[in-house]
């Protein structure tokens, strides 16, 4: 397994992505769907926890804040303070764990991701 993210602009991208992705059988490979309208990126939340107006995302997936999947994602410090900077500053992210990245990078690329890491 490796992880996947893609950082997003807008709702409907980040909607327009998990649908996608469910559709292509990936939506159970969601671990994060991290928003910017979270008030706090390190605290945690009950699991199912909605925040802003984003629901529940495919796979049981839900928007949070606490970015697991960046926790447990090979990153270096530098990308990790990227990603989240990107949520902070008003972005959004789908992070994923799953066998399909190539698939899952195309899809989220596709569905108009600013950045899909891993880059190569």
């Amino acid at each position: 397994m490796a992880t996947v993210i893609g950082v997003f602009d807008s709702e409907q991208a980040v909607t327009a992505a998990s649908d996608a992705l469910g559709k292509a059988g990936l939506g159970d490979d969601v671990t994060d769907v991290m928003d910017h309208d979270a008030e706090d990126v390190r605290e945690p939340v009950a699991a199912n926890a909605v925040v802003g107006t984003t629901a529940a995302q495919p796979g049981g997936a839900v928007v949070g804040t606490v970015p697991d999947g960046l926790a447990s994602a090979d990153l270096s410090a530098e990308e990790r303070g990227f990603f989240e900077r990107s949520v902070t500053e008003g972005g959004r992210l789908i992070i994923l764990d799953t066998d399909k990245v190539s698939e899952a990078k195309s899809i989220l690329q596709d569905k108009g991701a600013s950045r899909v890491y891993p880059e190569s």
